[in-house]
């Protein structure tokens, strides 16, 4: 199970109660002084507790603080069970190396199948406000997607014990803690994408992708509505083309029209994405498996359905919909999304919608993906 908990601490890090400590560190925090003792306020601390150990182990296993990089010890004389190093890099300033840094977390979990995991910077304090909430969701993120594996057609699958992750040093309040919700709500559409992409061609039919576009369509019914048309209703509107494509497959063709209307505030623009694809049934070949794809530099498999981004995003929209009221009328914003199943999207195509989608998302604007 991805399911895990997540909550924001203020609490000495050699006090902490739990199973491993894993601090994240750039180059610069592991800078010694003329004793060979850390400079760093925390990781001197850590390591006057641990009687100099984690300044003798970081030297013997060479560990310099380079983004891939991790060392976990078994320790007495702390709070924590164990604690780990965890790399950064030299200056982090993308999300990346602190997405790393909760995959990193989880996989030293893993490996000792602890249940309970804590993370701080060694240096957070010349972090803006802002910078801290978007490092926890970074964090968080990874964490979630690291922890997630797709074992749905495996007979034995070893189940992680990992449960909960306190995040120290980087604030507290209802505004990181809604920070830390939406991590876990996009990663949440995220890993549906990575399911729905797996899913062997004898279970992601087009009816079966109808059935999941349908079911977001009703998790959001207050703005979401789905029509389903099947292949009597597309003969009828004369989808000539589209019944040639689906006739290579033994199943029959779905189309999925999703409309989003938001509950109110200012629309005044009509957004119609296309998604276009083949689901395997009808006999193609994937270009690259969502397995081999990198899980933390890309938020999306490669060709996700677009309604994946819908159950990502919906909480964000609808947020931003409560937050930006004013001009225009809701009722007229009919924002459609003609996906035409089978449906997987392409790489090539699949960069145009990701454009798209990032330029709404700046803009405030309410939109709609299938």
């Amino acid at each position: 199970s991805w399911k895990i908990s997540f909550g924001a601490k203020d609490v000495d890090v050699t006090e902490w109660k739990g199973d491993i400590l894993a601090v994240g560190v750039t180059e610069k925090d592991l800078a010694r002084d003329a004793n060979s003792k850390f400079e760093n306020v925390i990781l001197s601390k850590i390591d006057s507790k641990l009687g100099g150990l984690l300044a003798e182990a970081s030297s013997e296993e060479d560990f310099s603080g380079k983004v891939g990089q991790s060392t976990v010890l078994r320790i007495t004389g702390l709070g924590s069970k164990r604690v780990g190093l965890i790399g950064l890099g030299q200056s982090p300033s993308t999300p990346s190396p602190f997405k790393g840094l909760g995959d990193a977390v989880v996989e030293a979990a893993k490996s000792s199948q602890e249940s309970s995991a804590a993370v701080v910077l060694a240096s957070s304090e010349g972090l803006s406000a802002q910078s801290k909430l978007s490092t926890a969701y970074a964090i968080a993120s990874g964490a979630v997607l690291g922890l997630f594996e797709d074992n749905r057609y495996k007979s034995e699958a070893k189940k992680s014990t990992l449960r909960s992750i306190d995040i120290i040093g980087l604030g507290m309040g209802p505004e990181l803690e809604k920070k830390l919700k939406y991590a876990g709500d996009v990663s949440s559409g995220i890993i549906f994408g990575r399911e729905l992409v797996n899913s062997p061609a004898n279970v992601l039919t087009p009816g079966v992708l109808a059935e999941e576009a349908a079911k977001i369509a009703s998790t959001y019914s207050d703005v979401f509505t789905a029509k389903i048309l099947n292949a009597e209703q597309c003969a009828e509107l004369k989808m000539g083309s589209y019944l040639g494509v689906a006739a290579a497959s033994e199943n029959p063709p779905h189309f999925i029209h999703l409309c989003y209307k938001p509950l109110s505030g200012p629309v005044n623009v009509k957004l119609a994405l296309v998604g276009k694809g083949l689901t395997f049934d009808s006999n193609i070949v994937p270009k690259e498996h969502i397995l081999d794809a990198p899980k933390l530099d890309e938020e999306m498999p490669k060709e996700d359905p677009l309604v994946v981004r819908l159950k990502a995003r919906m909480q964000e929209m609808k947020e931003k919909e409560l937050k930006y009221l004013g001009n225009g009328d809701a009722n007229s914003h009919v924002c459609k999304c003609v996906n035409l199943v089978h449906l997987l999207v392409l790489s090539v195509q699949y960069a145009a919608q990701v454009l798209l989608i990032g330029f709404l998302l700046l803009h405030n604007r309410a939109i709609v993906l299938s």
